[in-house]
C-alpha cells in the first residue's frame, strides 16, 4: 500500500505503472485515466487483481528470494534526478548470493494470464509490465547503478522467472511520450481525446454534471458522430440478433447435456443456484413498516440519461 507522502510524490510525474498506458501498451488502462488520476485526483477502488497482488507480493518475493539465496530490500518512492516525470516505486531491490544487485518485480497473474506470458528464463512478458520494468531502470540506473530487472510470477503452480536488461531505445520512447503527455495534458488540463473506455465515461460524468436547460445546435463534427453512433447501433442489434440466434441453434444441439466440446471451442450449461432476490418492498409491507420510514431511509442519486434519436426514429414514433 502506498502511504499519502508516496501518493503525493506521484502526483508529479508519471508513475511506472501508468507509463505503460500513456504509450498504448496497457490493455488495462487508458490515457485518460491517467489524466484523472494526475488532474482530477481521481483514486482507483480496490478491485480483485490489486487484493490478490498486495497479499501474494510478498511471498512471492520470498519464494525469488529463496531460490537464489537473495537479500531483499526496499526503496520507497523514487525520482529521477535528471528528469522529474520519472517516477516510480519498484517492488523490490535484490542481491543475489551470485551477481550485481537487480531490480525484482513482482507480478501475480489471473488464472488465465498465463497466456499472456512466456517460457521461463526469457524477457516475454506482457507489454504493459515490460514498460513497467524499463520506467524503473531509467531511475534505478541513476540512482543505484542497476541495469536489469527479473520478474517473478507465481504461474501454473509454479515461479517463473523473467529476465529483462534495460532497453535504452524503448526507454527513450517513453520518455517521449511521458514528456508530450504531460505538456499536452496535465499542465493545460485538457484531457485526451475519447477513447470508448469506461474510464472517460466516468470522467465525463464528472465533469460534466448536467444541470442546465440549455440546448446546442449540433456542429458539423457533432452531426458525423451523431451519425456514426446510429450506424454502430443498428449493427449492435443485428449483431445481438445474429448472436441469440446462434445461442438457441445450439442450446437446441445440446438439450439436456451441461458441456459440449469443439474444434477449438467449449460450452457450458449447466443448471446454477441463481442470485438471491428480495422484494424489500413486500417485505416492509409485511412488516408494517411505516411508509414515512422507508422514505426517511432511501436515498436517490441523480444521474444524467443519454438518449439519441434519429430522425427517422421521431418519425415512426
Amino acid at each position: 500500500m502506498l502511504t499519502p507522502e508516496q501518493k503525493a510524490i506521484r502526483l508529479t510525474g508519471i508513475g511506472g505503472s501508468e507509463i505503460g498506458a500513456i504509450a498504448g501498451l496497457n490493455p488495462w488502462m487508458q490515457p485518460i485515466d491517467v489524466y484523472r488520476r494526475k488532474v482530477e485526483g481521481y483514486e482507483e477502488p480496490d478491485n480483485a487483481a490489486m487484493e490478490r497482488g498486495r497479499f501474494l507480493e510478498r511471498g512471492t518475493a520470498d519464494w525469488w528470494a529463496y531460490r537464489r539465496l537473495a537479500t531483499l530490500r526496499e526503496v520507497g518512492t523514487i525520482v529521477d534526478p535528471r528528469n522529474k516525470l520519472v517516477v516510480c516505486t519498484p517492488d523490490f531491490l535484490a542481491k543475489p548470493s551470485e551477481g550485481a544487485e537487480l531490480d525484482l518485480s513482482i507480478k501475480v497473474p489471473g488464472p488465465r494470464a498465463w497466456l499472456d506470458w512466456g517460457d521461463d528464463g526469457t524477457d516475454q512478458i506482457p507489454e504493459a509490465y515490460l514498460a513497467q520494468v524499463q520506467w524503473e531502470l531509467i531511475a534505478l540506473s541513476e540512482l543505484h547503478g542497476i541495469t536489469t530487472s527479473e520478474v517473478a510470477a507465481p504461474i501454473g503452480g509454479d515461479l517463473r522467472v523473467y529476465r529483462v536488461p534495460a532497453d535504452k531505445e524503448l526507454q527513450g520512447l517513453l520518455l517521449t511520450a511521458a514528456e508530450r503527455f504531460w505538456r499536452d495534458h496535465v499542465l493545460p488540463r485538457r484531457p485526451p481525446e475519447p477513447d470508448g473506455s469506461e474510464g472517460y465515461a466516468k470522467h465525463l460524468r464528472a465533469r460534466f454534471p448536467g444541470g442546465s436547460a440549455v440546448t446546442v445546435t449540433a456542429s458539423v463534427q457533432a452531426e458525423e458522430w451523431a451519425r456514426r453512433y446510429f450506424e454502430a447501433r443498428e449493427q449492435k442489434v443485428e449483431a445481438e440478433t445474429r448472436m441469440e440466434l446462434a445461442r438457441q441453434c445450439l442450446e437446441s444441439e445440446m438439450g439436456d447435456a451441461t458441456k459440449m466440446v469443439g474444434t477449438d471451442f467449449r460450452i457450458s450449461w449447466a443448471v446454477t443456484k441463481g442470485r438471491p432476490s428480495t422484494d424489500w418492498e413486500a417485505v416492509c409491507e409485511a412488516a408494517k413498516v411505516p411508509k414515512a420510514l422507508v422514505e426517511q431511509h432511501t436515498t436517490r442519486t441523480p444521474f444524467r440519461t443519454f438518449r439519441p434519436t434519429s430522425m427517422k426514429e421521431a418519425s415512426n414514433g
